[in-house]
């Protein structure tokens, strides 16, 4: 007999995965930031990158953050379907 559906568990572990990767990157970024705050560096070059980091690189990863709180929200979402459909069915 094959399995079909979903391990409940399994799926919320990987919500948990998602959510945690997303703590990680929020973390990794405002060290980041912090490091490159607290740089000397002045000039052109510094203000366009610093431009660059806080307009381009933050904006993404924040959206990468977002898509994996996201799917956790999904993935744990889903699993709460399926409890309640073995429950009820």
């Amino acid at each position: 007999m094959s399995f079909m559906g979903m391990n409940v568990d399994e799926v919320r572990g990987l919500a948990t995965q998602f959510n945690h990767s997303a703590d990680e990157i929020h973390t990794l970024m405002g060290q980041l930031t912090g490091a490159l705050e607290h740089t000397h560096w002045v000039g052109t070059d510094a203000t366009n990158f610093r431009n660059e980091w806080t307009g381009t690189h933050v904006t993404q990863l924040s959206s990468v953050v977002q898509a994996l709180r996201d799917a956790a929200t999904k993935a744990n979402n889903n699993a709460t379907e399926q409890e309640n459909t073995s429950t009820n069915g």
